[in-house]
């Protein structure tokens, strides 16, 4: 071509700082000259477009050129051939070439590098973009399984269990030139979940300037995506970056005041890599030192936290206690498998758990024959449970747990979703669904700590919260939250606590759980200062 990558920026810029429509107008022709110019130079090197000219040429002279000698019968035979060949390929590139040149993927196409030549260098490599804003897709990563081996390849912030707008970062970061801006609206799940790890790890080799996090705020009526605000700059990392809690959107003083008077400043030294806790330096501080005294929760129990069982079809494996009654008394075998029920909903703080659901505990291997009106309700889902079977019977569990006899000892459980903390203790032998969790200890202290304040404290700086300020207990959030030595001293008052609650479910334990609170700030040695920042969280 004889233009240059010079050259056409210039036209480029001369087009957008116009100083007349005159001026505007040349420069439009300029540049689409240069275009079809260089349509033209592709065109004569792209691969399929060479074969069209070398075949179409033979057949050209094939059929064009008289021949100085008859051909013999078996010469206009290898002609007749030939020509064939040739003719049918030149139809096939013909017909390949114009196919690519209707292809619906290149109506609207975009060449960002023709359209912003500012982004090359002279000699046609990409060097980035001064600026980059975005609010990139929110997909589950469950709705793209087939780009993940590309992904796993492109991309350092990759995991397994990443929604795609992590990826669009990391594409968006890469495409920041030096000392290029960066922002982007994007869920806030990043800063804790795990799978934002590596993305994590990622920024903190750039300039993060600024994080603002709405929280759980409705800021998107038709969506609840708890966004947050991402911006960083492709220059050299500052030691810290300002961290802007947002909960509220009303704003008497304009947003801009809301911001600069709610400002925290982060270190990068303070943040994990398990999950960032963005708070201000006196609450990191406290989360700090809670984490240093005392073992994590997985420490303390050891390897029996477990949730409720997934069983594929509530409808068919969930009964009430009139369909119960009448398999029983259909088949006395059938009590063998059917089992109290616990929903997350059953759960209240310190409560004795009751319910009146059943699970058919028709596990891995059973003979199910054996159970004979327990087979018969179980056919009427059928259909739908041999969609979901796997490798198991479609009759069988789809999760069934290998140990069912855990959820018969004296356990310690809680709900996955909730908007305060709701640990109590089960002696019942209650079974669950997978909208418990489940630690199988017996162990009152642990009890009164998992429903304090402190613990509620640190839990709330790891953890996500969703919509309506309800919690969600992820094992991976509760099993590193720490735990003080000598919770036996917690015993005496959580006792106190489960008797009144047994007694009246409604009755009013406030000041033995305020004892409690006041037990653990013992054991951790706090502060006034520090308790007040408990208190006031």
């Amino acid at each position: 071509s004889k233009w240059t990558i010079d050259s056409y920026r210039i036209a480029v810029d001369t087009y957008r700082n116009a100083e007349s429509k005159e001026q505007k107008r040349e420069m439009e022709r300029l540049i689409a000259d240069i275009k079809s110019d260089f349509r033209s130079e592709i065109s004569l090197n792209d691969p399929k477009a060479k074969k069209l000219r070398k075949v179409s040429g033979e057949l050209y002279q094939m059929t064009n050129q008289q021949q100085i000698f008859d051909m013999s019968k078996r010469e206009k035979a290898a002609w007749n051939k030939r020509v064939a060949k040739l003719t049918e390929e030149t139809k096939k590139l013909e017909a390949e070439i114009e196919e690519i040149k209707a292809n619906k993927i290149f109506e609207n196409a975009f060449e960002w590098r023709f359209e912003f030549p500012e982004v090359l260098n002279n000699d046609g490599d990409f060097v980035g973009f001064d600026v980059i804003i975005g609010n990139p897709p929110y997909i589950r990563q469950e709705e793209f399984k087939e780009l993940k081996p590309h992904l796993q390849n492109t991309y350092v912030c990759f995991n397994s269990t990443a929604d795609l707008y992590v990826y669009f970062v990391n594409l968006g970061l890469n495409l920041l030139m030096e000392h290029g801006k960066f922002a982007f609206i994007i869920p806030n799940k990043w800063i804790k979940a795990g799978y934002g790890k590596d993305l994590r790890r990622f920024l903190l080799t750039k300039n993060i300037t600024c994080i603002i996090d709405f929280g759980d705020l409705p800021v998107f009526e038709e969506a609840t995506t708890y966004p947050s605000i991402l911006e960083t700059s492709n220059s050299e990392t500052d030691s810290s970056f300002s961290f802007i809690p947002i909960d509220t959107l009303t704003f008497p003083n304009g947003l801009e005041a809301f911001l600069a008077h709610n400002i925290i400043e982060i270190k990068k030294n303070s943040l994990s890599e398990k999950g960032w806790s963005l708070n201000n330096q006196s609450q990191i501080n406290l989360t700090n030192k809670l984490k240093n005294k005392g073992v994590t929760l997985s420490e303390f129990v050891g390897d029996t936290i477990y949730r409720g069982i997934v069983t594929g079809c509530n409808k068919a494996f969930i009964i009430d206690e009139k369909k119960k009654n009448e398999l029983i008394q259909k088949d006395m075998n059938a009590a063998q498998i059917i089992k109290p029920l616990l929903a997350g909903k059953d759960i209240k703080r310190y409560e004795k758990p009751t319910s009146k659901k059943y699970i058919i505990l028709s596990k891995r291997g059973i003979s199910i024959e054996n159970y004979p009106s327990v087979l018969s309700h179980l056919s009427e889902f059928k259909s739908t449970l041999e969609k979901k079977a796997g490798n198991g019977q479609w009759f069988e569990l789809q999760a069934s747990p290998a140990d069912t006899s855990k959820f018969e000892k004296p356990k310690i459980i809680y709900p996955d979703i909730s908007k305060k903390l709701n640990f109590t203790m089960d002696y019942n032998g209650h079974f669950s669904v997978n909208t418990v969790y489940n630690i199988g200890v017996e162990s009152l202290g642990l009890l009164g700590y998992l429903n304090s304040k402190v613990f509620l404290f640190y839990f709330q700086s790891v953890s996500n919260s969703i919509r309506g300020g309800y919690l969600r207990f992820f094992s991976d959030y509760v099993k590193e939250c720490p735990v003080p030595i000598e919770l036996d001293k917690l015993d005496h008052v959580v006792k106190k606590i489960i008797d009144l609650k047994s007694q009246n479910p409604s009755a009013n334990t406030t000041e033995l759980e305020t004892q409690i609170d006041q037990l653990v700030y013992q054991l951790y040695e706090l502060t006034d200062e520090e308790i007040a920042i408990i208190e006031n969280s």
